[in-house]
């Protein structure tokens, strides 16, 4: 029997959604949503984007029939679409979940608890009650009662619906440009930070008070088993805390990673694309390896830092307890003060280094791209000499950082043990020190160094990643970009069919750091049937004319109208609804994946059975239908830079396949035809006529 949960009405999703985002402390912005639509796949794109209206994430999820119930155990914010008990259907609003239970709110506003497995048995109800009825005349065929039955039949459901996506829930989260902190609270990342430096220094002292024992025992002239008991449990309880600490730290490591890594893929997509372009693939792959870089040193070496700046205290008492006394104390800090300059030269000689590497890897890549150009137009000599120079500097910048790194990872924990012996030698040439305060003393420098040689192995660690950090900071404030929204009801609206397909009014544009526009009082207008060829030799701004008709650039001066809205009204989704764009063949990819992957970028993931037919129509129609057939896994075969191996002409296809599958009201083409010969070109201008409402095809004449 199932049970009644506390739905939400489907025209008050909004409402819910919301709720939970309050609930959850994201600070969502107070804003209107309006009615949200009833059917799911409409639900999921609406849900979508009055999360960006309102400041927040949405995601939509599924999962296969058999892992349902462990998706929802993992879901935190998010809302789940369910059947309700009256046929219609509502969403559930959930807050949390904790284990078997999930928080969720009710239309009063308060929060109760439901078990996962009830949403599960819900949210499959619709996948399930068709395979139900079938299953159960087999099993009453085969004569099975109670407890079997009932074990046949979910074994049967399950095997029948397996790998079957089962949609309906959608994770809400904080949005990507909000700031740091607020997501570093949302993953409590200080407190735990402050967890693992008490429980370290709890781990130390329980350490430390399990060798004050042995040696209380020891120095006593007797062995007691009282206190090789409480060595024994002081020395497990210590190691035990440890691994407690390595565990609660590998979880903050991971989870700032997986932090800064959503950050920066959201700086890269939000960055000005001419500017990557500029900066060149060398850069670019700079800034992939700093970043990793970054992930590795970052969170080990503050970590290693914090845990050795415990130690430092705990090493400063200890020593004060023993015969060198204050005089110790005062070595070990003069030792740290040391280390952080050294640490500091370090920091500028490493700094130099790696800009010295960088432009090596820039001018690497740039010559790797370019050999043949290089060879047939260079001058080799003039080449030879000038890697010969960049290698010089580059040596030069190593044997300094060489210097700096041996003061501050061998001079500094070295050189502390000589200096505390020396300052210990006072002690032991004028005074009678007890043996215990002797031990004491010997214990601490003993202990001061582990800690020095921790808090070095950080601050090298920091301080690669602070130089890291130099190279990618432009990704990561990039990220703090807003990207264009608008209300669900704008940016989903059906497209008017009074007004133009497209309308360009008086555009201008300059490119940054050239004097001359490239475009001055463009005018164009573009109705629903209108195919119109832009022809023009290069360098006239065809292309900047593209880029600012999809959206990927804005102009100087002017207006574009798309069904009348301009790309303000409608935010960069309603946009994409309305103008979709096949770039130039330098401009466009084949990512490593399936072939349907790259087809419907633009359109879905994961697909539906719709998608995948349309998908492959579309392929059909254009040619591609010979490619698919002898791909062992059709539209599933995996492609590109590793996978199947696709022809210029037969990635032009896939291009025009992409924007085609957009269902745009304007399908603008920037060159894409260049590659096809004239037979492929006959079926693609076919296709585009009877599947384009309006095409712009560019070309050059």
């Amino acid at each position: 029997m199932s049970v009644a949960l506390p739905l939400w009405p489907i025209e008050r999703a909004g409402e819910a959604l919301n709720a939970v985002a309050t609930a959850a402390d994201l600070a969502p912005r107070g804003a209107e949503l309006g009615t949200a639509p009833a059917g799911t796949a409409e639900l999921g794109a609406w849900l979508v984007e009055a999360g960006a209206w309102l400041g927040i994430e949405v995601e939509t999820v599924s999962s296969p029939y058999e892992h349902v119930t462990k998706m929802l155990a993992g879901l935190g914010a998010s809302l789940v679409r369910l059947p309700a008990e009256d046929g219609s259907v509502g969403v559930l609003a959930v807050v949390a979940t904790r284990g078997s239970r999930m928080t969720v709110i009710d239309l009063d506003l308060h929060e109760t608890t439901v078990a996962v497995s009830d949403v599960a048995a819900q949210l499959c109800r619709e996948a399930v009650a068709p395979v139900t009825s079938e299953v159960d005349a087999i099993v009453e065929r085969a004569g099975l009662r109670d407890r079997e039955r009932s074990r046949a039949v979910d074994a049967m459901v399950g095997a029948r619906l397996r790998g079957r996506p089962i949609g309906g829930a959608v994770i809400v989260r904080r949005a990507a440009e909000a700031s740091p902190r607020a997501h570093a609270r949302d993953y409590k990342i200080v407190r735990r930070l402050a967890s693992v430096a008490v429980l370290h220094a709890v781990a130390q002292v329980m350490w430390l008070g399990s060798w004050w024992a042995i040696g209380r025992s020891v120095l006593g002239g007797t062995v007691s088993s009282g206190w090789l008991i409480g060595w024994g449990m002081l020395l497990a309880s210590s190691q035990a805390t440890r691994v407690a600490v390595n565990w609660l730290t590998g979880r903050i490591g991971i989870d700032l990673s997986a932090l800064l890594a959503q950050r920066l893929l959201a700086g890269a997509l939000r960055s000005d694309p001419d500017v990557l372009k500029r900066d060149g693939v060398g850069v670019a792959l700079g800034r992939t390896l700093e970043s990793t870089a970054l992930q590795n040193h970052a969170v080990q070496g503050g970590v290693a830092a914090l845990l050795a700046s415990v130690e430092l205290v705990l090493a400063g008492a200890v020593l004060a307890l023993g015969a060198g006394g204050a005089l110790h104390v005062v070595l070990l800090l003069a030792t740290i003060a040391f280390a952080a300059f050294a640490a500091r030269t370090y920091l500028h000689a490493r700094r130099a280094w790696t800009a010295q590497r960088l432009e090596l890897t820039h001018d690497l890549s740039e010559a790797m791209v370019g050999h043949a150009t290089r060879l047939a137009q260079g001058d080799l000599d003039e080449l030879a000499d000038r890697d010969d120079r960049a290698l010089v500097r580059y040596l030069v910048a190593s044997r300094a950082v060489d210097r700096a790194n041996w003061r501050l990872g061998v001079l500094v924990p070295l050189g502390w043990p000589v200096l505390a012996a020396a300052g210990l030698a006072p002690t032991l040439l004028y005074n009678a020190p007890s043996a215990g305060a002797i031990a004491a003393s010997l214990g601490g420098v003993l202990f001061a160094a582990d800690a020095l040689a921790r808090l070095v192995d950080g601050a090298s660690r920091l301080t690669d990643a602070a130089i890291a950090w130099r190279s990618i900071e432009s990704l990561f404030t990039a990220a703090a970009a807003r990207p264009d929204v608008a209300p669900p009801s704008l940016a989903l609206a059906p497209t008017s069919q009074s007004a133009p397909a497209l309308a360009a009014r008086a555009l201008g544009y300059r490119h940054p750091g050239r004097g001359a526009p490239v475009l001055a009082g463009t005018d164009l207008v573009i109705e629903r049937g209108d195919r119109v060829l832009l022809e023009g030799p290069s360098g006239t701004g065809k292309s900047t004319l593209a880029a600012i008709i999809a959206g990927l650039r804005r102009p100087d001066s002017g207006l574009v109208l798309a069904s009348g809205l301009d790309r303000a009204s409608v935010g960069a989704y309603g946009w994409r609804r309305r103008v979709a764009c096949a770039p130039q063949f330098h401009d466009n990819h084949i990512f490593t994946g399936p072939l349907l992957f790259n087809l419907l970028m633009g359109r879905a993931w994961p697909p539906t059975q719709q998608d995948f037919v349309a998908a492959e129509q579309v392929c059909r129609d254009l040619g591609l239908g010979p490619l698919i057939d002898r791909m062992p896994g059709g539209l599933l075969q995996q492609v590109g830079e590793t996978g199947w191996q696709l022809s210029h002409g037969e990635r032009s296809r896939v291009f025009l396949a992409r924007a085609l599958l957009q269902e745009g009201d304007v399908v603008l083409l920037d060159e894409s035809l260049a590659a096809l010969d004239p037979e492929n070109l006959a079926i693609a201008l076919r296709c585009i006529e009877a599947r384009a409402p309006a095409a712009i095809v560019i070309a050059h004449p």
